[in-house]
């Protein structure tokens, strides 16, 4: 017998393949939208786990919350309880060169399944306010050095130093949504300023992910209109 893959099978075998994608530099996925609840924090997990496994590693999730985030509490905890300001406080030694991988992991939280590492966000949110627009930089230049793919997770508030410079470095823009008024409206906002920074590139080849939460309530009268605005947009 000679069995044939089927449409499903094709399908999901040239998925796997484009994740597994060969890169000529490093990538960096913004996934944004700063409505909280929008599905943020579980599609960069899950994203990061996705790519990490289909490339055997060489991708980090960032979570670049303003505030304390909750990637660092939504995956394994790994050995070293360190996070991004951690990592801050000693960018000297990776720019200096000084620096390699084996230095990297005690401030990152490697996640056995998914292949892929966590950069988590100060436990404590006074502690994040050191992380600007510079201190950004600096840390995306330090991982951008180590790994091919970076899955930024933004916070909510669009005028954070740290959100717009998520937004100039990112390659590709996830955006989850749920068929809510509150979440769709922040979305387009969000769309709005991209556009107003010059990022027209971002919105054109943004990629919009629909989550709902069971039991969440749905907007079934205004979703179809929404879907066909975002499928025109995105």
């Amino acid at each position: 017998m000679k069995l044939r893959p089927g449409k499903e099978e094709l399908s999901r075998l040239d998925d796997e393949r484009d994740a597994g994608l060969q890169l000529s530099r490093p990538m960096t996925v913004a996934v944004a939208n700063h409505k909280g609840s929008a599905g943020k924090t579980p599609v960069v997990a899950l994203l990061a786990a996705i790519l990490g496994e289909h490339r055997g590693g060489g991708v980090v999730a960032w979570d670049n919350n303003e505030n304390q985030g909750t990637l660092g509490l939504r995956t394994a905890a790994g050995r070293f309880p360190t996070t991004a300001v951690d990592l801050l406080d000693s960018a000297e030694l990776f720019e200096t060169g000084r620096g390699g991988t084996g230095d990297l992991g005690r401030f990152l939280r490697h996640q056995q399944v998914g292949k892929f590492d966590v950069l988590a966000s100060a436990e404590d949110s006074r502690s994040m306010r050191m992380i600007g627009h510079d201190e950004f930089m600096r840390l995306h230049a330090i991982l951008s050095r180590f790994y091919q793919l970076i899955v930024v997770d933004t916070g909510n508030s669009l005028l954070a130093p740290n959100w717009t410079a998520a937004a100039d470095t990112a390659d590709v823009l996830v955006i989850p949504l749920r068929w809510s008024y509150d979440h769709v409206r922040s979305a387009q906002q969000m769309i709005v300023q991209l556009h107003e920074m010059g990022r027209d590139d971002l919105v054109r080849n943004a990629v919009t992910v629909i989550s709902h939460v069971r039991g969440a309530a749905v907007d079934r009268e205004n979703a179809p209109k929404w879907r066909e605005w975002f499928e025109e947009n995105t």
